[in-house]
């Protein structure tokens, strides 16, 4: 998102981690701006010691918890590097005089923030209707469409049940179930554990005839 180079210029400092290492905690003081360098990420809320609520991925260039910086309030999220990870940081007082100086990255930072918060919308809209297998479906359709986690060759999903059920706030048990059933009804296919989108054939609905999945997927 924003050239390493004019973040360092403003005091931005890159720093390794580990995986599963906490980079910033929920709750705590927003005291920096951070962006990815190289690895991924996962933003994440704690349900309880045994169930996670994810937010949402990092990956390179992209920035995240950054709420804070505008309303002054604690982080909002847990960051933890998924993979070995490498972060830039810069204090939020030079960070917003980063800013200033350049306004075209604060339109940016707007739109990543709008765009976190329509998906986040769009996921507590389809879990309301209490309705697993088709809220999990259009949570697989929403990232072959955007082009995220999903393969565009082969429409493999690229992601595991459990971080589709910690993106839905599902048990791991409820998508594994739900899974299997649009799998044995032809809406989905599994090949070697892995889950696939069928292709869209020309002139064909590529959604079971079911009313229940008959529906528009927003593009966010």
């Amino acid at each position: 998102m924003i050239p390493i180079e004019l973040l360092q210029q403003y005091g931005g400092l890159q720093k390794r981690h580990t995986i599963n290492e906490v980079i910033v905690r929920e709750g705590q003081p927003t005291l920096f701006y951070h962006q990815l360098v190289e690895g991924k990420l996962k933003a994440i809320n704690s349900i309880h010691s045994e169930q996670e609520l994810l937010q949402y991925f990092v990956l390179p260039g992209q920035s995240c918890a950054e709420a804070g910086i505008f309303d002054n309030k604690p982080v909002p999220v847990t960051l933890i590097a998924e993979t070995e990870s490498t972060v830039i940081r810069v204090n939020t007082k030079d960070f917003l005089r980063l800013l200033s100086a350049h306004p075209k990255y604060y339109e940016m930072l707007l739109s990543t923030i709008s765009s976190r918060l329509r998906f986040k919308i769009f996921l507590l809209k389809e879990v309301a209707q209490n309705n697993p297998r088709k809220a999990i479906l259009k949570l697989l359709h929403f990232l072959k469409i955007n082009e995220e986690f999903c393969c565009k060759d082969c429409h493999k999903i690229l992601l595991t049940r459990q971080q589709i059920a910690n993106l839905l706030g599902f048990r791991v048990e409820t998508v594994i179930r739900s899974v299997k059933q649009l799998a044995d009804s032809g809406i989905l296919k599994i090949h070697k554990g892995k889950i696939y989108l069928p292709k869209k054939e020309k002139g064909k609905n590529y959604l079971t005839n079911d009313p229940l999945f008959q529906y528009d997927i927003p593009t966010i």
